[in-house]
């Protein structure tokens, strides 16, 4: 049929005894199985068709056939057939399969299935990048056009935060390089916060839409206190010496960039201020109050930005190239602290910069959340064990151990009594804080990456190596 191309493809059509046949080369047949002979002979070019879908019309090339009656029609006649790169052409049976129209990267990857709605111009589309779309045709002289869409991350997320005071919404980044806003209550009001018009760019350079988007995020911090006037989220991304502001209200990426290269004191040959790079942000932090965005950088520095006009304020100094891992500030913006890969917490006063004392703790600290209620601190070590500092003694209290493997976040509860724990084990445990003791644990049936407690107690979510969605617990 194919000169021996796989079949990728199968669709019974209304009509008796006709079948439209997809094959890897990218052609596609339909063909009566009881005279045995093709029917029609349509191609796609690129990639093989993944999907087949019919929809006829009273006087389409499968009604001359006397193959389908006029009773079992429900619009123009028009073939579909979706491609593994994305796109779907629209051929028209009335007219030996003519080119009607193509929709291109109408998914960002394979396309699964493609289904009509009977009795209506709508066809649903689902892919392999975890969305499900309808297509309005309003006129067969038409492209159609995107009518409603649900979606989600085609890539496992791999960082997630519940965002706001009402437990209602979780902020989800995944290495398909994009920021989701998730509802817990209903998925209409989930979205991917936007990037710009990245796909009119796309389109122009004839690239796929995912290259032009940021690196995938690799820190995330947020203060919703001020969220009705400026930016409220700050994030750091794979390799990059500057971290970029969202707003969530905006449901885009913000206006200022907070990093990169700054003006050394020393002069060069031409007498000009010398650029020097601080080198990659590995972590972020947002006050409380929603003024101030921090970043900390590979070089040993933490720079504090005003979140509203995206300038510098402050810049605290850490150590000469101690890389920082974790960025937190109370609750009343009186202490700031910063860990490294060298295993040191250091305190700062918030305003002044001033250093206020130093942790040092026998192991790396990977990373630090602060629970800003109680102003417990709770550090991720590199020896498997969890670390409890208390920001005024500026001691550990308490330590955490028993883990099969490397930790990989943790969380605290809305009341401070409960610490959760996600290792490479594939265990999620919680230890009461007061006591010091284990009093729960279970195992997932993949490693759990990130987990997050709602503020208001009732769920504790979790994102997972090998899944696309978000899990409540």
């Amino acid at each position: 049929m194919a000169n021996g191309s796989p079949i990728t493809a199968l669709c019974q059509s209304p009509a008796v005894d006709v079948v439209g046949i997809g094959f890897a080369s990218g052609e596609c047949i339909l063909y009566d199985i009881r005279s045995d002979e093709r029917v029609m002979r349509v191609f796609m070019e690129g990639a093989g068709v993944k999907a087949i879908a019919f929809r006829t019309g009273s006087s389409s090339i499968l009604v001359e056939r006397k193959a389908c009656s006029p009773s079992h029609t429900d619009g123009h006649p028009t073939l579909a057939t979706a491609s593994a790169t994305g796109h779907i052409a629209l051929w028209d049976l009335n007219n030996q399969g003519r080119l009607m129209h193509i929709i291109k990267g109408a998914h960002s990857s394979s396309i699964s299935a493609v289904q009509w709605i009977p009795g209506q111009p709508v066809m649903v589309t689902s892919g392999e990048d975890n969305s499900l779309k309808q297509w309005l045709f309003e006129s067969p002289d038409e492209p159609p056009r995107l009518l409603k869409y649900r979606a989600g991350h085609h890539a496992p997320p791999h960082l997630i935060r519940y965002y706001g005071e009402d437990g209602k919404q979780i902020l989800t980044a995944s290495r398909d390089r994009s920021l989701r806003y998730t509802s817990v209550v209903r998925d209409s009001r989930s979205f991917e916060l936007s990037q710009g018009s990245l796909e009119q760019k796309a389109t122009s350079l004839a690239i796929p839409v995912s290259h032009l988007k940021l690196p995938a995020i690799t820190a995330l911090a947020y203060s919703s206190t001020r969220s009705k006037d400026w930016e409220d989220v700050l994030t750091a991304h794979t390799g990059e010496t500057f971290a970029r502001t969202w707003s969530v209200r905006e449901k885009k990426l913000g206006k200022w960039s907070m990093g990169g290269a700054e003006k050394a004191k020393g002069v060069s040959a031409k007498g000009k201020g010398v650029d020097v790079s601080l080198g990659a942000i590995k972590a972020v932090c947002v006050s409380a109050c929603g003024n101030f965005g921090f970043i900390g950088t590979t070089k040993g520095v933490v720079q504090a930005y005003n979140m509203q006009s995206g300038l510098k304020r402050r810049t605290y100094v850490v150590g000469k190239d101690q890389t920082v891992t974790g960025i937190a500030a109370d609750a009343l913006n009186r202490v700031l602290v910063a860990s490294t890969l060298s295993g040191s917490i250091h305190f700062f006063d918030f305003h002044t910069t001033a250093k206020l004392g130093q942790l040092d703790i026998p192991s790396t600290a990977v990373s630090i959340d602060l629970q800003r209620d109680s102003g417990l601190l709770a550090i991720i070590c590199d020896d498997l064990t969890v670390r409890i500092a208390d920001i005024e003694t500026r001691k550990v209290v308490r330590e955490l151990k028993g883990f099969g493997a490397r930790v990989l976040d943790v969380s605290f509860s809305y009341d401070s009594r409960w610490l959760s724990v996600a290792a490479l084990d594939s265990t999620i445990r919680t230890f009461d804080i007061p006591t010091g003791r284990l009093i729960d644990a279970f195992k997932t049936p993949s490693v759990a990456t990130s987990i997050t407690w709602s503020p208001t107690g009732d769920f504790l979510a979790s994102a997972h190596v090998d899944s696309v969605g978000v899990f409540l617990w």
